[in-house]
């Protein structure tokens, strides 16, 4: 359970935090492409398409925040972290 806290919260402390590291703000920038893009007249993107994107995306967000309670060393201080509570807002 370490090891996977250490990927999520530290990003030198393997390659695969490094990996982690890389690959979310590109996730994040797309999910925040997606969304604008779906706010034009028309939508370019199917309803259904787009529909099933946005719940992939939610589902990834869930996936890593779960992910970093469950391997949080101190669930308090989990609350207590400013990201923690953007995530979960």
């Amino acid at each position: 359970m370490d090891a996977i806290w250490n990927a999520l919260d530290d990003p030198d402390s393997s390659k695969a935090g490094r990996r982690f590291a890389q690959i979310m703000p590109a996730f994040i920038l797309f999910a925040v492409m997606f969304s604008l893009l779906q706010s034009l007249q028309p939508p370019p993107i199917d309803d259904v398409v787009a529909a099933v994107v946005d719940t992939f995306i939610d589902f990834v967000f869930l996936c890593e925040i779960v992910v970093r309670f469950v391997t949080c060393p101190n669930r308090w201080t989990f609350f207590l972290s400013a990201y923690n509570i953007i995530d979960l807002a």
